[in-house]
């Protein structure tokens, strides 16, 4: 059985049958659902949008509380198996291995693209242009294309993950 699971931004009050009732005060302003107020901390019914998960994922932090790392060391690509702060398996199933295949082959046709553009003046220090542009962007850019699948992995996760 699945479980349909509701996303509001914002709660109303409501009577003993959970539905809501009509609020007669003057100022009826609607109660947030986020915890005291605090920006990017949502419920657990709650999705947090593409853009809060994407900056999450530029800043190498966990997609559900923003503030665990999610590697131990960058340049090592050591990372964690869960979050320090909250628990959440980054990557239990490997799951992030088709996003980076295909990113990096995305970069590879851009510096295809490059190579074909550009017309260098000795073939031999254009292909070692190219070749050491392709690893210094695929070593670069490794550690944030794994948190930007680790961010879409949750956002499409079951929902016990949340």
């Amino acid at each position: 059985m699945r479980r349909e699971v509701r996303r509001f931004s914002w709660a109303y009050p409501t009577q003993a049958s959970g539905l809501p009732q009509a609020d007669t005060r003057a100022s009826a302003a609607p109660i947030p659902l986020v915890a005291g107020g605090e920006p990017g901390h949502f419920s657990g019914a709650m999705r947090p949008p593409l853009a809060v998960l994407l900056r999450r994922a530029l800043k190498l932090r966990c997609p559900r509380c923003g503030e665990g790392p999610i590697f131990r060391r960058v340049l090592t690509y050591s990372e964690h198996v869960a979050c320090p702060n909250c628990g959440f398996q980054y990557d239990p199933r490997g799951e992030s291995l088709a996003f980076m295949y295909f990113s990096t082959a995305f970069i590879t046709g851009l510096l295809i693209i490059a190579m074909l553009l550009t017309r260098p003046e000795s073939l031999v220090t254009g292909r070692i242009t190219i070749v050491g542009a392709a690893l210094g962007l695929y070593l670069l850019t490794m550690p944030v294309r794994k948190a930007i699948a680790i961010a879409i992995n949750y956002l499409h996760g079951p929902d016990e993950s949340r």
